[in-house]
């Protein structure tokens, strides 16, 4: 079974159970390499994140024993996804193929490093990174108050309630970032739709839209440090999510690249200049 094919059957597994699996339920940050500290990318985020550990730290089995630690019984290692080129010859012409390969890891958590402890932190006090990430969008929108949350697109406004509103300050920030993620399709940013508000509301650019925003916020909440609590009525999107996912497995692969490359944009806005 190809990879993106195990990661989709997962998610449509999670989603006929009633789970939005881009709901993570940890917020240390994006998933990365205890040893190398380097952030896993593409849909391996999505498959991290689908996992139920508190902590986002993970190792190789090698990476493991060379840190004389050991694997508690009975854990589960994770597999991850990479792409590697391989030369093939075509019609007297040599291209490169993107194979796909991966390997598996291990949640620190289910080592027996000794000195682990679990990280706590008051989510709702300690706002410094989610608002950083909001300062830091060089050409963001502009951001208004008003009694609903939505990004005009054509006049580049994000509109969100008051935070005293909202349940909570992570409701305030995981639906901010929602819409911060709906803003880098503009023309002028992204580009990634560009369409009328009947085009974009009655074609299946909306359903692709809404993942990218519910797993661009996703991965904002982990920079940010706080939970993922995205508007409630993402619910009553479960049903239309799996006729979607069901009808292309690839919608949601997609989705998640242009999340990422969304992100990426919002938190590196220089680099997506450049490219």
């Amino acid at each position: 079974m190809k990879a993106y094919e195990i990661l989709v059957n997962q998610v449509i597994e999670k989603l006929e159970q009633w789970v939005v699996p881009w709901k993570q339920s940890w917020i240390w940050g994006i998933p990365c390499n205890y040893v190398t500290n380097k952030s896993y990318r593409w849909f391996n985020r999505l498959i991290l994140s689908m996992n139920e550990f508190s902590d986002n730290r993970y190792l190789t089995f090698k990476q493991i024993v060379k840190l004389w630690w050991k694997i508690k019984k009975w854990s589960k290692s994770t597999r991850v996804y990479y792409y590697q080129l391989k030369e093939k010859d075509v019609e007297d012409e040599t291209i490169n193929i993107p194979i796909t390969k991966y390997y598996n890891v291990f949640n620190i958590e289910q080592t027996t490093w000794i000195k682990y402890q679990t990280r706590i932190v008051d989510i709702d006090s300690d706002l410094t990174n989610a608002k950083s990430i909001i300062d830091n969008y060089i050409d963001k929108p502009i951001i208004k108050d008003w009694i609903m949350a939505s990004y005009d697109v054509t006049n580049d406004i994000i509109t969100i309630p008051l935070i005293e509103k909202f349940k909570s300050s992570k409701a305030y920030f995981s639906t901010l970032f929602h819409e911060l993620i709906h803003s880098t399709w503009s023309k002028a940013r992204l580009n990634r739709i560009w369409l009328s508000w009947i085009e974009y509301y009655w074609t299946d650019n909306y359903s692709k839209e809404e993942l990218v925003a519910e797993m661009g916020a996703m991965f904002l909440c982990m920079e940010g440090w706080i939970l993922n609590d995205t508007k409630e009525e993402s619910i009553s999107y479960i049903n239309w999510w799996l006729n979607y996912i069901k009808w292309n497995k690839k919608h949601l692969i997609n989705a998640s690249i242009l999340a990422e490359k969304a992100v990426d944009y919002i938190l590196w806005y220089h680099i997506a200049k450049q490219n």
